[in-house]
């Protein structure tokens, strides 16, 4: 039944249909205003309505998981049993489970409204494989399953990568095939002569062995590591978008807009106030302190009344217990034959992009940076909780632990020392270099950050550079800091004082995941 129909039969303009059959899937780009009138067209055909709203960079490349929980939590809230014992088998697997389970709680179908997928492309303007190819599935189960599927008219020029093709056609070339190896001769083999009196034996050959040639097992994944040019100054159109993206922050915003005003917005003129390099770009430097200093303060705030909700109804953002979780998922991706986990000490997320730019350098041929996501510290930001959270996962939103005091770093040339650590039953790698520098006074907060940067590459990149080949190494902070209170407004080229962490600013909230895999580049 097409989306015609359905409104007309909405609108009780058509004949009465058979409500034992269920309705054809449909793939349609429409507009908000046209997804809200469906949406009541599609539950009067009585087809499950799932709205997938909010996608920002934290889903990059998780979209088929976040469609997946949009559906279990519809179908959770209608009563409907849990999945299969085979449901997660494959793509096509769970989604038959899904559909039969729509049909237990009364509905003869299920319709998808992806919404806006701006937030999950990169910086090319394309989904990521994985997003891309959650969507291929289903518009291709939308041709013989009762599965409506609506995405916003604005994702039409999204790009979207394809399967991948033979590397002698993406060259324009025609490899010439091997010749065929000749089979060996055999011999004939001779016929025994029968001994009077015996019976003959007779020999059976048996029938030829049928070889079925299913071609070379998957090589794993081949990246293009490429040497970085110098760094350029920021366009003006990029810094106008980044102003743009924290003007349309309010009170009211969900996290997902948070976090993706801090990527996209906070951070890039942030860095342009460090580099001084806001001229011409239509705005001052005061407007793009205040402007700063305001989301920083409205993000905080609303951080605070978020929190205590996760662990009630189990819906969060990307946090830092999910690191393990995160990086088994992207080794998998990746074809990595092993993971260590690197947790380098307030690591905020803008120093580690510094930092990435920097190993890259190092790094060129060696490994590369496969994955980089931004996760959410648990309040407040200090080690001791990071790492209670790190133990007990998403229970330590339910119950969270009593801060602790903060133990003593120990001053001197062991702070560059790698040292391992024991986090419940895993292990990971643990540098407390950058703790132990912040708690002194410094010079500027650029010259600080550059010397910092400076100092953990090399340590981080001889780490890299000896694991074996096809490792992945994740190098993650556990919680940020800042040089000054969110409502603060103070002039960069100044001296800085010890950095302050614990509270519920942006920089002390947001840390980085950072996939960097060792071999396997070309």
């Amino acid at each position: 039944m097409s989306f015609e129909a359905l409104e007309s039969e909405h609108r009780g303009e058509s004949e009465h249909r058979d409500e034992g059959a269920p309705p054809p899937g449909e793939l349609r780009f429409v507009s908000p205003d046209e997804a809200v009138r469906l949406h009541g067209a599609l539950d009067a055909a009585r087809l499950l309505v799932v709205s997938i709203q909010g996608l920002g960079p934290g889903a990059r490349g998780r979209l088929g998981e976040a469609i997946d929980e949009a559906i279990e939590q519809s179908l959770r809230d209608r009563g409907g049993a849990p999945p299969g014992i085979g449901a997660m088998s494959d793509r096509d697997a769970a989604l038959s489970d899904q559909l039969y389970r729509v049909r237990k709680v009364g509905r003869v179908g299920l319709a998808l409204d992806l919404g806006p997928l701006g937030g999950l492309v990169d910086a090319c303007g394309a989904l990521d494989p994985e997003d891309a190819a959650a969507i291929k599935f289903l518009s291709e189960s939308t041709r013989d399953r009762p599965v409506v599927l609506m995405l916003d008219h604005r994702n039409a020029d999204v790009r979207a990568y394809s399967a991948p093709e033979p590397l002698a056609k993406v060259l324009g070339v025609r490899a010439k095939a091997p010749p065929a190896a000749k089979p060996p001769a055999q011999a004939p083999t001779p016929t025994p002569t029968p001994v009077s009196g015996e019976r003959p034996v007779i020999k059976r050959t048996p029938p030829p062995m049928r070889v079925v040639d299913n071609g070379p097992p998957p090589a794993p994944r081949m990246y293009v590591s490429v040497e970085p040019a110098a760094e350029e100054p920021a366009s003006f159109t990029s810094l106008n978008d980044a102003v743009d993206r924290l003007q349309e922050i309010t009170r009211t915003s969900p996290l997902s807009a948070l976090e993706r005003a801090f990527v996209e917005g906070y951070v890039p003129i942030r860095a342009a106030l460090l580099d001084e390099r806001l001229g011409g770009a239509g705005i001052g430097r005061a407007e793009a302190r205040a402007l700063c200093t305001q989301f920083a303060s409205t993000f905080a705030r609303a951080y605070a009344e978020a929190l205590p909700t996760f662990g009630v109804t189990g819906r969060h953002p990307r946090m830092i217990f999910e690191l393990f979780d995160l990086a088994q998922r992207c080794a998998r991706v990746h074809g990595a034959r092993s993971t260590h986990i690197v947790l380098v000490d307030a690591l905020r997320f803008d120093l580690a992009k510094r930092l990435r730019d920097r190993l890259a350098r190092d790094l060129s041929r060696q490994a590369v940076c496969v994955e980089e996501h931004a996760l959410w510290s648990v309040l407040p930001t200090t080690t001791s909780v990071q790492l209670d959270a790190l133990v007990r996962g998403e229970d330590a939103l339910r119950a969270p632990a009593r801060p602790e005091r903060e133990t003593a770093i120990v001053r001197g040339r062991s702070l560059d020392v790698l040292r391992r650590m024991r986090l419940g039953h895993r292990d990971v790698v643990k540098l407390d270099l950058l703790e132990g520098r912040l708690r002194d006074p410094g010079a500027g907060e650029r010259t600080r950050l550059d010397g910092l940067a400076d100092e953990l590459a090399p340590i981080l990149g001889r780490y890299i550079r000896t694991s074996t080949a096809r490792a992945m190494v994740v190098i993650a902070g556990d919680h940020g800091f800042a040089f000054g209170d969110a409502d603060e407004t103070r002039d960069e080229r100044a001296a800085t004082p010890p950095a302050k962490q614990g509270g519920g600013s942006p920089d002390e909230v947001f840390v980085p995941f950072q996939a960097w895999l060792v071999g396997g580049v070309h």
